[in-house]
C-alpha cells in the first residue's frame, strides 16, 4: 500500500509538472505539495549515499569520529584517559564537538556520525529554500537546484562544520530578511543568537551572514526611501555583531593567536571554483560542469534566469572578495576555495526562473533526480 501511495504521489507531481498552467499561477496549495514531494525524493536520493556504508570516504571524517568517541568515553575509560586530557576553548569551529559527542550515549559512533552528516545535507539544502522563499514569498523550483551540488569538493574533504555553517547562515538570513520589517526584542535576540551559534558553527559562517544580509540592507538602503531611524537600528545591529565576534576571538587566545598566519596563493582561485564540480571521477565531474554550464547559459539567453537584486550585489561583493583573500587565513589552509560553493549556495537562495513550458518543468525535474 506505501508503495502505491508513492507512485500515486509522484504521479500527481508529474501530471501537474505537465500541465499547461504555471507552478506558480494556478492552484499554489498543490504546486506547493508537487515541490514538496519532488523535495522529499531528492532528499531521499541524496541522503542514500550515506546511509549504503558504514563510513562515508569523506577524508577528514574518519578523524573526526574517532575524536567524538574520546570526548564521549575518555572520561569512563581508564585506556583513553592515559593518553588523551579534554580542554574545551571558545574556538570557531566546535558544530561537530558539540552535538555528536551526547548522542554516543544513545547509539554507536558510527550512527551518530552518519546523522550529523545527514543533518548537513538538510541544512543545505533547506537554507536556499527559506533565503528563496524570504525574497520572492512564493515556494519555487529554483532552490532545488541545490541537490546538484550537495556533494562537492569540500564534502568530499569531510569539511563538515564550515558546510553546516554555510547552511544554517542561510536560515539565519532568510529569517533576518523576514522579520527585519518587525524589528524589535525578538529580532535582536534571534541575531544575537544565530550569530553566537554560527560562530561555533564556523568563523567563516558569521562572515557569509554579514555578507548576505549586508547585501539586502545595502540594496533596499537605494532601493527605498531612506528611514533613518530604522536603517541605523539595522546597521547598528550588524556592526555590534561583528563586533561580538570580534570581541569573543581577541578575548580567546587559540584562534586569535594565528591571526598572523596567513598566505595569499593565486594558483588556488582556480581550484576553489573547480572544487564546486569534484568528486571522485573527473569525466563524470567534467559532465556536469558542461551541464551546469550550458543551462545557465540557455536560462541567461532565454531570459527565465532572473536573480534578486540583493543576490547581484552579494554575489559582486563575493568576487572581490574571494579574490582578495588569501589562500591561509587564522592558520586554516584553503580560506579563499571555501567562497565559491558558499557563494553558489547563496546565489541559489537569490534567483528565480520561470519554466513556463510543461516539457522545460518535466525535463528539470527528471534530469536534477
Amino acid at each position: 500500500m506505501k508503495g502505491l501511495a508513492i507512485l500515486h504521489a509522484l504521479k500527481t507531481v508529474f501530471a501537474g509538472l505537465t500541465s499547461n498552467k504555471s507552478l506558480f499561477m494556478s492552484r499554489p496549495e498543490l504546486a506547493k505539495s508537487e515541490i514538496a514531494v519532488v523535495f522529499a525524493v531528492l532528499l531521499i536520493g541524496a541522503c542514500l549515499p550515506v546511509l549504503s556504508v558504514q563510513l562515508p570516504p569523506l577524508g577528514d571524517y574518519a578523524n573526526h569520529l574517532a575524536r567524538m568517541h574520546i570526548i564521549a568515553h575518555v572520561g569512563s575509560d581508564p585506556f583513553l584517559g592515559q593518553y588523551f586530557t579534554i580542554t574545551w576553548g571558545i574556538i570557531p569551529n566546535l558544530a561537530f564537538d558539540i552535538l555528536v559527542p551526547p548522542l554516543l550515549h544513545l547509539m554507536d559512533v558510527f550512527t551518530a556520525g552518519k546523522i550529523f552528516v545527514i543533518a548537513v545535507i538538510v541544512v543545505l539544502v533547506t537554507g536556499p529554500m527559506a533565503l528563496n522563499w524570504a525574497v520572492t514569498r512564493q515556494l519555487s523550483l529554483a532552490p532545488l537546484l541545490t541537490f546538484g551540488f550537495i556533494y562537492n569538493g569540500f564534502f568530499m574533504l569531510g569539511l563538515m562544520n564550515y558546510l553546516f555553517g554555510v547552511g544554517l547562515a542561510m536560515w539565519a538570513s532568510a529569517v533576518w530578511i523576514m522579520l527585519r520589517e518587525r524589528a524589535g526584542w525578538l529580532f535582536v535576540l534571534l541575531s544575537i543568537a544565530f550569530t553566537l551559534a554560527l560562530f561555533f558553527c564556523h568563523l567563516y559562517a558569521v562572515g557569509l551572514f554579514l555578507l548576505a544580509i549586508g547585501s539586502y540592507e545595502l540594496w533596499d538602503w537605494q532601493h527605498r526611501r531612506f528611514r533613518f531611524d530604522r536603517r541605523l537600528f539595522l546597521t547598528g545591529l550588524l556592526i555590534l555583531s561583528l563586533l561580538a565576534c570580534a570581541v569573543i576571538l581577541l578575548l580567546n587566545g587559540p584562534t586569535w593567536s594565528l591571526s598572523g598566519v596567513y598566505d595569499w596563493d593565486d594558483q588556488g582561485k582556480i581550484e576553489g571554483i573547480a572544487l564546486i564540480f569534484r568528486l571522485y571521477d573527473d569525466k563524470f565531474d567534467l559532465v556536469v560542469l558542461i551541464a551546469f554550464l550550458g543551462g545557465l547559459g540557455v536560462g541567461l539567453r532565454m531570459r527565465i534566469l532572473h536573480m534578486h537584486p540583493a543576490g547581484i550585489v552579494c554575489l559582486i561583493i563575493s568576487i572581490a572578495l574571494y579574490l582578495a583573500m588569501p589562500t591561509t587565513l587564522f592558520g586554516s589552509m584553503m580560506a579563499d576555495q571555501r567562497l565559491p560553493i558558499a557563494g553558489l549556495m547563496f546565489a541559489i537562495g537569490f534567483i528565480r526562473f520561470t519554466l513556463p513550458s510543461q516539457t522545460g518543468r518535466l525535463v528539470f525535474v527528471t534530469v536534477l533526480t
